[in-house]
């Protein structure tokens, strides 16, 4: 048995419900062992809700190939993986927990009772979001390092604006998270993960992280978000992030923001967020941003570009 693995005990009457959700999209290579270990989970009742983004290799032959009850298949037109997931998202069938899921990862059996358990300590009527660490692998599963999850200090809405969001194939959240997702209209998103992320942190989710390993998370030249490797690569995905991409990171809270006509946003959050929203229109609002020390990363060029 693997070291911190969850037993039976605390499961004798109920063996929850999760709903996974993954978007695939010319996962021919690696599809198969993902699905694979999502289906050996071990202590929850599966299901596996598909949607595949266009595909136009073996992708959905392979997964028409398992047979399973478990598994949902739908098929649509390439909306690219964050609307996909979106899409998943909006239309997922009621649940008593929800996993994202990458299409090219694998799985240890204990992922998702381990969030489960966790995420079922103290209160369970509040909205939790649960964050694992995961193993970062090559396209052959050799293992490249460890990649800890379990922040030294809270996750924030402010500094999740401006840099940090879990992979989302690490989260697996309550029913009552989704609830509030599911109510959202976002004109723009980023991505799932971070779209997740800012709602949860906005709507004073419990947000609990993990140092256990949920996942082997495969780094191979055909991944879509990966792991970055230098400073070097890091400045250049937030130069593009900042300027290229129409400041995206504004562009989010923005939305964010707007979404204070669906969901719960407590005064305090609403002001954070016009400090981002109405940035631009004197010198007086940058000037009370930038003297904002909520809005603040560990990384100093994190800060400038901010």
């Amino acid at each position: 048995m693997r070291k911190g693995l969850i037993t039976m005990k605390g499961y004798e009457n109920r063996i929850p419900k999760v709903t996974v959700l993954l978007s695939t999209y010319n996962g021919e290579k690696y599809v198969k062992d993902l699905i694979d270990s999502v289906l050996n989970q071990k202590l929850v009742n599966i299901t596996l809700s598909i949607r595949d983004d266009g595909s136009k290799d073996s992708t959905v032959n392979i997964i028409r190939d398992f047979h399973d009850h478990r598994i949902k298949l739908v098929r649509g037109k390439n909306i690219g993986p964050q609307r996909s997931f979106i899409k998943l998202m909006k239309e997922a069938e009621k649940s008593d927990y929800y996993a994202y899921c990458d299409q090219d990862d694998i799985w240890y059996e204990d992922k998702l009772c381990r969030a489960v358990r966790k995420m079922e300590e103290g209160k369970t009527d509040k909205p939790k979001l649960y964050i694992s660490t995961y193993e970062v692998v090559d396209s052959g599963l050799k293992h490249i390092k460890k990649y800890d999850m379990n922040f030294e200090r809270p996750l924030t809405m402010e500094e999740t604006i401006i840099y940090r969001a879990p992979s989302a194939c690490t989260m697996v959240f309550n029913e009552r998270l989704m609830s509030i997702l599911q109510r959202t209209n976002p004109s723009y998103v980023r991505m799932h993960d971070f779209w997740t992320l800012l709602v949860a942190e906005a709507v004073n989710a419990d947000i609990i992280t993990d140092d256990h390993a949920g996942l082997k998370y495969r780094q191979h030249s055909q991944s879509t978000v990966g792991i970055l490797p230098t400073v070097g690569i890091r400045l250049k995905r937030y130069w593009f992030s900042a300027v290229k991409n129409k400041n995206e990171r504004w562009r989010q809270a923005k939305c964010l923001y707007e979404e204070k006509r669906n969901i719960p946003l407590s005064k305090e959050c609403i002001e954070a967020l016009e400090k981002v929203v109405f940035y631009r229109y004197s010198f007086w609002n940058k000037w009370k941003l930038l003297g904002d020390r909520r809005f603040r990363a560990e990384e100093v060029y994190v800060n400038v570009l901010f």
